[in-house]
């Protein structure tokens, strides 16, 4: 191919590149929209979500039930306590609604082994939860005896 060849078919193909797009062109498309809360007010609000009020924590055998007090006014919520073992690491997880001050926790491995567990105790409400609660629990050996108690 001649070196005239070879510029004549550049000038060819760049003029092809220019012209396609006006041939191959979208149409325009008018649009238009009305937003309807244009100018209103919107409102936000926001609650305080208070945690559980510890009261106490009975125990029997090989069990334990932790209990509190609803806090005064706010909305209501549930509690969600989770109790995790010690020495395992294993997580149980309980819920009660919103009208609830107790939950009751049997322990069967504990009850012959013995464990302590950290309890976890929380209002929750919409993916929003309060301040938790702590406690500790244990149960001997043999589940004859069991102690808890809430941090300070």
């Amino acid at each position: 191919m001649t070196a005239f060849a070879r510029v004549r078919l550049a000038l060819l193909a760049i003029a092809t590149m220019l012209l396609l797009p006006a041939f191959t062109a979208v149409e325009a498309t008018e649009a238009a929209w009305n937003d309807s809360e244009h100018g209103s007010v919107a409102g936000l609000s926001s609650t305080n979500l208070v945690g559980p009020v510890k009261r106490d924590c009975p125990t029997g055998l090989g069990s334990f039930t932790v209990r509190w007090t609803q806090p005064a006014g706010g909305v209501a919520a549930g509690y969600v306590l989770t109790a995790t073992n010690v020495a395992t690491n294993a997580v149980t997880t309980y819920t009660a609604g919103s009208g609830a001050t107790q939950i009751p926790v049997t322990t069967l491995l504990g009850s012959v082994t013995g464990a302590t567990y950290t309890l976890r105790l929380t209002r929750e409400l919409g993916g929003w939860s309060s301040p938790v609660l702590q406690g500790t629990a244990t149960v001997y050996l043999a589940g004859l005896t069991a102690a808890c108690s809430w941090n300070p």
